[in-house]
């Protein structure tokens, strides 16, 4: 898999079907199988049904650049995806379906004026067949992220935070970014938000990268001076949005530097509520929580990047709550 010669790996053991329970035990004994025969492999496939593909490892080095984990394979695996589908585009046209998910943001508008509409015809069985899905699409809410009624009544002990409202948790689930208003705000912070009009994600996925770019310069144009001058961090809600400046938006706008002073700057959710705490800008004794198992499933752009400790600290912090790790 993954190697460019005329000689090709054998599939070793495909489609394996292990009872969930004995998946530790078995993927433990082909490791060490594997291991004897000095043969590097990736496990992958369905773990709910347990059926598992065992094949070599990818070769995927290219020139000197080599890939020390599965995180940073799997992630430059993403980055070739993008630039493909990119010059794909640039010869063959770009197809109805990333036709639409290039205007996703602007169908999302619009459908947000008209939301059972929109969801019934977005979800319509005729609609699903010309776009080739299968799965059930995201909801546009009825509501919005209510910032208005926040931005007159706020006091600010701890300073100014920039809050990015990607289009996701805006028309999706603004839910999300309504809970962080009112947490930021309790605990004394003054919120500049800044509601993005595109997703650099999504187009940098579609090999969209043109668009990509210019999307991510609107973000430069709204939040550089803030954090340059001011000092400010910003803080994402969704995690693959924020990490993408992290990431990608380094190598793919012309001004590198101040795309990785706003990376530097952007911290996830919960990467700032642990940072806060530990200098004390937020009283966790204020808080009351009911005693209960909280599950605990991250964004697998997450887990790739930046992992998951974040997310665990800081529910951990919550009096009383039991955090269990869903790998999955």
């Amino acid at each position: 898999m993954g190697i460019r010669s005329e000689k090709k790996a054998v599939s070793v053991i495909e489609d394996t079907a292990v009872a969930v329970s004995d998946l530790p035990a078995y993927v433990t004994k082909i490791q060490q199988i594997m291991a004897n025969h000095k043969t590097p492999f990736i496990c992958y496939g369905h773990a709910s049904v347990g059926l598992l593909h065992l094949r070599p490892e990818l070769d995927l080095r290219e020139d000197k650049k080599t890939f020390l984990s599965i995180k940073e394979e799997f992630y430059s695996m993403a980055r070739f995806k993008a630039e493909f589908l990119h010059h794909y585009h640039h010869k063959k046209g770009i197809g109805l379906k990333t036709r639409l998910l290039r205007h996703y943001a602007l169908m999302l508008r619009l459908g947000a004026k008209f939301p059972r509409f929109s969801n019934r015809l977005a979800n319509s069985t005729w609609l699903k067949k010309r776009l080739g899905v299968a799965r059930q699409l995201p909801v546009i809410s009825s509501q919005s992220v209510w910032w208005n009624r926040h931005k007159n009544a706020q006091k600010s002990p701890n300073g100014q935070v920039i809050l990015l409202c990607d289009i996701f948790t805006q028309y999706h689930e603004p839910q999300i970014a309504q809970a962080a208003i009112q947490f930021l705000a309790f605990n004394g912070y003054s919120i500049i938000p800044i509601f993005l009009t595109d997703s650099p994600r999504l187009l940098i996925s579609q090999g969209l990268l043109k668009q990509a770019k210019k999307a991510l310069g609107q973000i430069i144009v709204h939040c550089y001076d803030l954090v340059n001058k001011s000092g400010m961090k910003m803080i994402g809600l969704e995690p693959s949005e924020l990490l993408t400046l992290r990431d990608e938006a380094i190598d793919l706008v012309e001004a590198r530097d101040k795309m990785r002073t706003l990376g530097e700057s952007a911290k996830l959710f919960e990467e700032f509520i642990l940072q806060e705490l530990s200098v004390g800008n937020i009283d966790i004794t204020q808080f009351s929580y009911k005693k209960q198992e909280l599950i605990v499933h991250v964004h697998c752009h997450q887990k790739s990047l930046v992992g998951i400790d974040s997310t665990i600290q800081a529910l951990k912090q919550l009096p009383g709550a039991m955090v269990t790790n869903n790998f999955l």
